[in-house]
């Protein structure tokens, strides 16, 4: 669907999109590179879940191999 100008679409009906936007620096960014390549996930997903208080810390440390 395209507004009335032409220029741009309109969103659709229903309810608007969730968008999140996190940054982590510092030893806390390198922790969660290093976690993702573990865990086979983007560092991005881990960002968010660690920002929502919801990733769950690794019960060992992550330069130890089982």
């Amino acid at each position: 669907m395209v507004s009335e100008a032409g220029c741009a679409p309109l969103p659709p009906d229903g309810p608007e999109p969730i968008q999140a936007r996190v940054t982590v620096s510092g030893t806390m960014a390198g922790v969660l590179r290093d976690l993702a390549v573990l865990d086979g996930r983007t560092p991005e997903a881990l960002a968010i879940e660690w920002a929502a208080g919801k990733l769950v810390n690794p019960e060992r440390p992550l330069d130890v191999r089982p």
